[in-house]
């Protein structure tokens, strides 16, 4: 019995032994804690125009992640500038210095002029300890540099504009209108003439907008805006837009033709039944010809072009080509289906048209009206042998509204021989 004490005894004492020496190891082992947060230092040295430079140091080995932030973008979450990841900022810049302690300085450039900014750090050291989160008061960015224009809506020289477009101006940076400045809007041909008050114009950020009235159809637009017009925040002032036809031409543009007046719209209306009287002038007051029926249809191959069946009131055809700008034209061609014989006698040779003009100095072309949808042509005709033999006809054509019997004449008055 007693020996079985003495085991007892004994197990407990070698017990406490043991756990004595093991409680010794652990106070060894962590006696050695992880490194303490690092100190981390953020200053914002210089402020110019739209940039700024800051400087940073981190009392450990550890790594710097900054933030430059404006005014109008909330205080991120700790993560979210560890992350990098911060929304609206200007930029996020990270640092090592793994093996000692360091420092470092960095210039910002490509920042808003004349805007609030902060710059938003914080530091780990080698463990991942992290620092306090570290703000600057805020700074504003200077502005010594005056706007410029980045470019037009409409762009300069563009063509086919709509005459209701909103006019717009893209300067480098927002600007406001100074009182009492000159931004005035005219045209070439057309009479428009157009001073832009205070309450027509419109901002949306680096976009200036004009409001107007409606501008003409088919005609060169010209915007004047007087230096200093426009200023940014500071009170640089803006460049002037000078635009003077034949001087100089900042900004201007073409705006597109009077639905009315484009022939892709109203082609097929100058299709159809006419009348055409053939004058020995361009007065229309010396009949030679007519009127006369004749039918005007689509030529397919040719683009907005048109074949004329009973041409010169013969029974033939002819083709005309119209054009977008007004104008049409007569190919030369030869005039199937008559000669020479049918108006002289004794003679066989193929009568030739196309387009005449009185003079070296202008082009033989006709006109179309899309007002009534008539239009009017001079034309010259001629044979291979004898050369012109009518070289002043100018023909009317005018639509046919409704049932008539018109007469057709071929009278000679007016025909003199030439050959």
């Amino acid at each position: 019995m007693k020996l079985n004490i003495l085991k007892f005894i004994g197990f407990f004492v070698l017990v406490a032994f043991f756990a004595s020496c093991e409680q010794e190891a652990f106070e060894e082992y962590s006696s050695v804690p992880a490194d303490a947060a690092p100190t981390l230092s953020v200053t914002i040295d210089s402020n110019t125009d739209s940039a700024m430079v800051v400087s940073y140091s981190i009392n450990v080995p550890g790594r710097v992640t900054l933030a430059v932030v404006p005014a109008t973008v909330d205080t991120p979450t700790i993560a979210e500038i560890e992350l990098r990841s911060i929304d609206g900022s200007v930029t996020v810049d990270y640092f090592k210095h793994d093996n000692e302690a360091g420092s470092g300085t960095v210039t910002y450039e490509d920042l808003l002029p004349y805007t609030q900014y902060r710059v938003m750090a914080i530091a780990h050291n080698t463990d991942g300890v992290a620092s306090d989160l570290f703000i600057t008061d805020f700074i504003r960015t200077q502005d010594f540099a005056n706007p410029v224009i980045n470019g037009f809506t409409p762009g300069k020289a563009d063509t086919d504009i709509d005459p209701e477009v909103m006019l717009g101006i893209e300067f480098s940076e927002p600007v406001t209108y100074v009182a009492g400045k000159s931004i005035h809007i005219g045209s070439a041909f057309y009479g428009y003439s157009e001073t832009i008050v205070a309450d027509s114009i419109v901002y949306d950020g680096n976009m200036v907008y004009f409001k107007h009235s409606k501008f003409p159809y088919s005609d060169y637009i010209f915007i004047n805006v007087e230096e200093g017009a426009f200023v940014d925040v500071s009170g640089n002032i803006a460049p002037e837009v000078y635009t003077v036809n034949g001087v100089q031409l900042d900004w201007y543009f073409k705006t597109w033709m009077d639905p009315l007046q484009n022939l892709e719209i109203i082609f097929e209306k100058f299709l159809g039944s006419y009348a055409c009287t053939d004058y020995s002038n361009s007065d229309s007051t010396s009949v030679d010809w007519g009127p006369y029926s004749v039918t005007i249809t689509e030529d397919e191959d040719v683009e907005y072009g048109v074949i004329i069946d009973n041409f010169w009131a013969w029974g033939i055809q002819a083709k005309f080509q119209f054009h977008k700008d007004g104008t049409i034209t007569c190919p030369e061609q030869v005039l199937d289906g008559i000669d020479l014989g049918d108006i002289y006698d004794g003679f066989d040779e193929d009568i030739y048209v196309r387009g005449w003009a009185p003079d070296l100095y202008t082009t033989a072309v006709g006109y179309w009206d899309y007002t009534d949808y008539s239009f009017d042509i001079a034309l010259s005709f001629y044979t291979a042998e004898y050369g012109q033999i009518y070289d002043d006809i100018y023909q009317s054509y005018v639509v046919v509204t409704e049932e008539k019997n018109l007469s057709e004449q071929k009278t000679q008055m007016n025909r003199i021989r030439t050959f």
